[in-house]
């Protein structure tokens, strides 16, 4: 198995063994509580607890974000009250095939889950959510090195709809696959992790989940001491440091942005429908 759907699966492969071994588990409940209470204090909400609203805002690194044209405000109005059905429909109807990145299938890598994906039927929406990876990689408020838009770094993101409102969000996930160390990193991640000339760092990888919430977009600080790394990680991901999309809502579809093509930035875009394991049926104009 490769890709992302390879790391996500072999670390809750992982899980099933931590569960029956450890006693101290963060459950499900606490995952999802810590989710939703992510997701109010991006966006600039209240807890009825202050001092966990505090404790939540300390573990964001608020970055600039571009702002959402008006084709994303008139779709996440839709998916209010909608669902996945309004998402599903503002996709482009030609299925196209997700290309071969910096000779990821020399390597027997496959990137995304599927080999064919679609853009969304408004250009500005897929100039948005590049515009977000960019602004990721551009971001100067993190305590770690840049982050960089390559195949073995930032590459992908998720969309899901907050499981309260339904509102759209995206979690970004950058330091994908480390490369392999005997000390450091220990670790077989598949294919797509040969020849990766990202080395492993503790601190990179506390900072390696982003979200955009309703016009707000952070990094995550999932350090071992935060109140996310006490309450987000699935068990036995710890090392990993991955906040999964379910965690905040319903997972729609996974995006890729693939900066090395040469070509305008809204058509380094790729969206494979996800919501429940569904895969989108090839549509015929």
């Amino acid at each position: 198995m490769t890709g992302v759907g390879w790391v996500t699966t072999m670390c809750r492969a992982y899980c099933v063994y931590q569960i029956v071994a450890s006693a101290s588990c963060v459950g499900f409940d606490t995952r999802r509580r810590a989710g939703r209470d992510v997701l109010t204090v991006l966006s600039k909400g209240k807890l009825n607890d202050y001092e966990r609203e505090q404790e939540m805002e300390s573990a964001l690194v608020r970055l600039h974000s571009p702002d959402a044209p008006l084709a994303w405000a008139e779709l996440a109005t839709n998916a209010r009250h909608r669902g996945a059905t309004a998402i599903r429909e503002s996709l482009a109807k030609p299925v196209i095939e997700v290309p071969d990145v910096e000779d990821a299938a020399a390597h027997k890598c496959s990137l995304a889950l599927r080999p064919e994906a679609q853009r969304f039927r408004d250009d500005s929406i897929n100039r948005f959510i590049a515009e977000l990876f960019s602004a990721i990689t551009n971001a100067t408020e993190l305590p770690c090195p840049k982050v960089h838009l390559d195949r073995f770094d930032l590459f992908h993101a998720h969309l899901f709809l907050d499981y309260a409102t339904s509102d759209m969000g995206l979690i970004f996930h950058a330091r994908e696959y480390p490369a392999f160390d005997k000390v450091s990193f220990p670790y077989i991640l598949g294919y797509c992790q040969q020849d990766s000339t990202m080395p492993y760092a503790p601190l990179e990888m506390d900072f390696r989940n982003f979200v955009w919430f309703k016009g707000e977009l952070a990094a995550l600080d999932t350090g071992e001491d935060t109140v996310l790394g006490k309450e987000i990680l699935y068990p036995g991901t710890e090392l990993f440091r991955t906040v999964f999309e379910d965690e905040l809502g319903d997972a729609i579809a996974d995006l890729f942005y693939f900066d090395s093509l040469e070509c305008p930035c809204d058509e380094k875009i790729f969206v494979c429908w996800k919501y429940f394991g569904k895969p989108l049926p090839r549509m015929i104009e």
